[in-house]
């Protein structure tokens, strides 16, 4: 049990309840019950999906606009390698 807890069960068990009773003291000084939270879920899944999607449009933005600069420098690059004979790889003697 005290691998899957990470330390002795009662001594977690304790420190769980400790910080569930600060918690809920610190939401109750803010007005949040458990119902506003439940019926909240929805709408917070939707913003993280929202926000998760718009993250991966940006990221795919970004790549786009570097890759229109960085692609065409690194086929140079590759090519005047492959002209010259130098293959990128450290010369064996």
């Amino acid at each position: 049990m005290e691998l899957f807890f990470g330390g002795n069960p009662l001594a977690v068990i304790l420190k769980l309840v400790i910080i569930c009773i600060i918690t809920g003291i610190v939401l109750h000084t803010f007005g949040i019950n458990p119902a506003d939270l439940l019926n909240r879920i929805p709408e917070v899944l939707r913003a993280l999906s929202e926000f998760g999607w718009d993250w991966v449009r940006r990221a795919l933005e970004y790549f786009a606009l570097g890759a229109i600069i960085v692609i065409p420098i690194w086929v140079v690059v590759r090519l005047l390698k492959l002209v010259s004979g130098d293959n990128g790889r450290a010369s064996r003697s």
